[in-house]
């Protein structure tokens, strides 16, 4: 699912160029594998 939300992004980046929206979904995509991996590290 992640993976999907990823490719997605980068596909609606090149399609659309340097846009508000894209910005917004990279960060949304970096900030949601951030707190994934800080949950990870926070567990163990």
């Amino acid at each position: 699912m992640t993976s999907f939300l990823f490719c997605f992004c980068f596909w609606f980046f090149y399609s659309s160029g340097f846009s508000v929206i894209t910005r917004k979904c990279l960060m949304i995509s970096l900030l949601y594998v951030h707190a994934q991996i800080f949950s990870c590290v926070h567990e163990s």
